[in-house]
């Protein structure tokens, strides 16, 4: 549970990074040090072709963080949207229990908030590894 506290740091790491006044005090830096060297290699990360495999060999949920015009354009088949912004409060739209999520923004960058959110809150959830335009340059299935 510890680590995943950490998850919801994070998110905030880039806000704190740009501040002048914020400092990390030793133990908080060699805390989030130990947290960062032991992420999962793929950090819960799939290539398109394993997301393509997982997707046709069991039941998931697809999940895209877009903005509903980046959907309208184009998606996964399947696929779900839930802006990253509105994630928080569209929980309920979410499967409960163990059937995996795999979610997807354009290039990885939201996809990976949504992600360390998602885990934080004990989803079972993985991230397409450069998002919806490594999922079309593999030549993958999209729809209109």
């Amino acid at each position: 549970m510890k680590k995943l506290a950490w998850f919801g740091l994070l998110l905030a790491l880039p806000v704190l990074a740009q501040a002048t006044t914020v400092t990390f005090s030793a133990l908080t830096v060699r805390e989030v040090g130990s947290f960062l060297t032991n992420l999962p290699t793929d950090f819960y990360g799939l290539q398109p072709a394993a997301a393509k495999q997982m997707m046709d060999t069991m039941e998931v949920f697809i999940l895209d963080v877009r903005e509903p015009n980046e959907f309208q354009a184009g998606r996964i088949p399947g696929a779900v949207n839930i802006p990253v912004r509105e994630l928080p409060k569209r929980m309920g739209e979410l499967p409960k229990g163990i059937k995996p999520i795999i979610v997807y923004c354009g290039s990885g960058h939201r996809g990976g908030m949504a992600l360390v959110f998602l885990k934080g809150q004990g989803y079972n959830v993985k991230n397409i590894i450069g998002g919806f335009k490594a999922w079309s340059d593999a030549k993958l299935p999209v729809e209109k």
